[in-house]
């Protein structure tokens, strides 16, 4: 039994300047463009798990850890947190600071892509 095509998905070729794959959808798999959200589940999840740094929602934890580690990964740790203390602070004060760049209308999603592709990426 033949189906009904409802529309063809034109993919990337696999690798950068292989030409474009087309795919045809058949009318029983189409579906409704984008990601389903039930208002009731954000609403919920927002509520009960809102996004937190697990530094806070798991502080407990993230001392407890530091009791168990063997000499070596404490060494480590130390080191890392040292390296880190300048990218976390900067983070800290700036996560607030409104963007200062002018929107030059280019599609950077596009340009990340295919730069993405020509570094062989799929």
């Amino acid at each position: 039994m033949t189906k009904t095509v409802n529309h063809v998905v034109t993919r990337p070729g696999r690798k950068h300047g292989d030409a474009d794959v087309q795919i045809p959808v058949a009318q029983d798999l189409s579906t409704v463009p984008g990601i389903r959200q039930r208002d009731a589940d954000v609403s919920f999840y927002s509520r009960v798990y809102p996004q937190e740094t697990q530094n806070i929602e798991k502080a407990a934890d993230r001392q407890w850890v530091w009791s168990v580690y063997s000499e070596e990964t404490l060494i480590h740790r130390k080191r890392h947190d040292e390296i880190n203390e300048p990218l976390v602070d900067a983070a800290a004060v700036s996560g607030d600071l409104e963007p200062t760049g002018t929107p030059t209308g280019e599609d950077i999603t596009e340009a990340i892509r295919l730069k993405a592709r020509e570094l062989g990426f799929g």
